[in-house]
């Protein structure tokens, strides 16, 4: 079952304050900063209504002090009867020692069944079997989970139109609240120009609506994407393939566990020439086993092509559009620049960019991409 889009969490959230005064306890885990800073701000004005005392502790601040937080979960409040307790990313002190409950565990605890009013626990990665999380649904709270918004395709979907993809048409949503015109094209660019953080897209909805114009709209660092889109791009010969090559290497890729942005060179490199180099030799394997009079399927089956039937369809149309020739050659291309990153001689986006183009399909005047 797919995991719920971030803006039905949202207003799961949202619809629970609404009922009355904020539950004794919220968990607000998942790698969407934008979406757990919203639901953050509900609990902070829902409370701040209720004559709550808000007091906030970051973990991972230069400021934390693990001895103030629990007084303010197990102590009385100074300005007020009750508290509203925000700690950000407390994962690691979540964790068990020994078999036994960790002290901020057992702060939480107390302060639930103390009655002292809300606690709330926000992070990148808190665990659901975590005894302080589980203390908090106990106690009638709510757990919260902000996944990121897909960007992209889905690899077994390559042909779905970018308009339709969950970040744009989030973005359209987020555009009509805010009253900005921008149809689905203006968002595209808009995402293709600032990337996947919602917040920088937020923020650049208030420039449209403060005047900004197309010039702006291209303005920006560019999109993080996905290594492995791009490498599919430059795989098939795409015209967009180096341009994709160059946006991953100014904007970076979106790491799955935390969200956080990867912009380092040889990771991007190592990422995408592994991905090309093992396709390459499925694309290699699979036709050598047609030109061996192997059927398709079978033929697939031994190259270790995998995935959903439209995957391997599409793998399929490559392998049918070069001869084995072309396929060694590609395989000597990647292996050399394999190489390459592991000695002294740089190696950087233009090279791929190179290969991207290398790869693409001659024409001639008149006629179609050939092999």
């Amino acid at each position: 079952m797919a995991d719920p889009h971030p803006r039905e969490e949202l207003a799961k959230l949202e619809g629970s304050l609404g009922a009355g005064a904020p539950a004794p306890g919220y968990v607000l885990r998942g790698a969407e900063q934008y979406f757990r800073a919203r639901a953050l701000d509900a609990i902070k004005r829902a409370a701040a209504e209720a004559g709550r005392e808000l007091c906030v502790h970051d973990v991972k601040g230069p400021d934390f002090q693990a001895a103030s937080m629990h007084e303010d979960l197990m102590g009385a409040g100074l300005f007020a009867s009750t508290r509203c307790v925000v700690i950000h990313e407390p994962g690691d002190l979540l964790k068990k020692a020994g078999g036994k409950d960790s002290p901020t565990t057992v702060a939480v605890r107390s302060f639930l069944s103390g009655g002292r009013g809300t606690v709330v626990l926000a992070g990148k990665s808190l665990r659901a079997d975590a005894g302080a999380v589980k203390a908090i649904r106990s106690a009638g709270g709510l757990l919260c989970a902000f996944r990121p918004l897909y960007d992209a395709p889905a690899p077994w979907d390559r042909d779905q139109d970018p308009r339709s993809t969950e970040l744009v048409r989030w973005l359209g949503q987020r555009a009509r609240e805010l009253g900005v015109a921008l149809d689905a094209d203006r968002a595209v660019l808009l995402v293709h120009a600032r990337g996947n953080d919602l917040g920088a897209l937020d923020s650049a909805l208030e420039e449209i609506r403060a005047g900004a114009g197309e010039a702006e709209l291209r303005g920006g660092d560019g999109a993080a994407v996905s290594p492995f889109r791009v490498a599919d791009e430059v795989l098939s010969g795409a015209p967009s393939g180096p341009g994709e090559v160059e946006r991953l290497f100014r904007g970076g890729m979106r790491k799955d566990k935390d969200g956080t942005l990867e912009r380092g060179a040889p990771a991007l490199l190592a990422i995408v020439l592994g991905t090309l180099r093992n396709k390459v030799r499925q694309g290699l394997g699979a036709r050598s086993a047609l030109d061996a009079g192997l059927p398709e399927a079978r033929a697939l089956e031994l190259a270790g092509v995998g995935g959903p039937p439209a995957v391997r369809k599409r793998f399929a149309a490559l392998v049918a559009q070069r001869n084995a020739r072309v396929w060694r050659r590609m395989l000597a291309d990647v292996v050399a620049l394999e190489r390459r990153t592991r000695s002294r001689l740089p190696v950087d986006a233009a090279d791929v960019m190179r290969l991207a183009l290398r790869w693409q399909p001659k024409r001639r005047a008149g006629a179609g991409p050939r092999r």
